[in-house]
């Protein structure tokens, strides 16, 4: 693009560069969003700044010496997501194995999966055919609390410990290990009154659609050089090409 003088109604919401008295649109440090990385569903969904202004823009997403580049092709709507656990409310009592694999001392009965006096670390967990990419919302209910605590269990990967009855919703982008569920912290004895683990389809309201191209209509990233989709926080560089 040559460089030269712009109106506010040109670059909406962008700063002014010191180049040829050019706007520049910006770069966030410290941008926090949940990533959906794999072909043909790619965006981001609840990002720390709105990206509403940059429609038709090149995000470059940097964190750890890694990048992912795309278009921002359009807004979000709501947030839609398929369900993959199976007897995730609990409201079927069942034996151990056969929809949630459960280790000693948890049980489902009652529309409640029930921890008594559950060794530290164990489990009850399923193994649903995940989508190395996509985007996950993981959410449970801590509905009574005795002793110990609960952590989500995603991918190999142990989420913060709970002990306040409340609804605790997460989201992690999918990388290799398809378990899913919760474990004790400590000896635990509690219930939890549902568990969901939901492909997150569409971007929220807050977020947007990335394409592979200015202009394009394929939903994927243009490239990834094996970026981090679940860091804490990324670089994210606004550019017009």
């Amino acid at each position: 693009m040559t460089s030269g003088i712009y109106t506010d109604d040109y670059f909406p919401m962008c700063s002014r560069g010191a180049i040829d008295g050019a706007y520049v649109p910006p770069a966030f440090s410290g941008f926090t969003a949940t990533l959906s990385t794999v072909a043909g569903k790619a965006f981001i969904s609840n990002p720390s700044v709105s990206l509403d202004p940059y429609i038709g823009y090149k995000i470059t997403l940097t964190t750890g010496g890694k990048t992912l580049i795309g278009w921002i092709q359009a807004p979000g709507t709501v947030e839609t997501y398929t369900e993959q656990m199976v007897n995730g409310t609990f409201v079927t009592d069942e034996p151990a194995g056969v929809a949630w694999t459960r280790g000693l001392g948890w049980v489902i009965t009652g529309g409640a999966a029930v921890a008594t006096v559950v060794g530290d670390t164990i489990a009850m967990t399923q193994a649903p055919a995940l989508v190395a990419g996509s985007l996950y919302r993981n959410s449970y209910t801590l509905s009574a609390y005795t002793a110990g605590g609960v952590a989500l269990t995603f991918d190999g990967q142990t989420g913060s410990t709970q002990i306040t009855p409340a609804t605790y919703t997460t989201y992690r982008t999918f990388v290799a290990t398809a378990v899913v569920g919760v474990k004790a912290v400590g000896v635990t004895s509690l219930s939890l009154s549902n568990f969901s683990c939901g492909l997150v389809l569409t971007p929220s309201a807050t977020g947007v659609k990335i394409v592979s191209a200015q202009g394009g209509v394929t939903q994927s990233w243009t490239s990834n050089d094996g970026i981090d989709a679940n860091a804490a926080n990324f670089v994210a560089t606004i550019s017009i090409s």
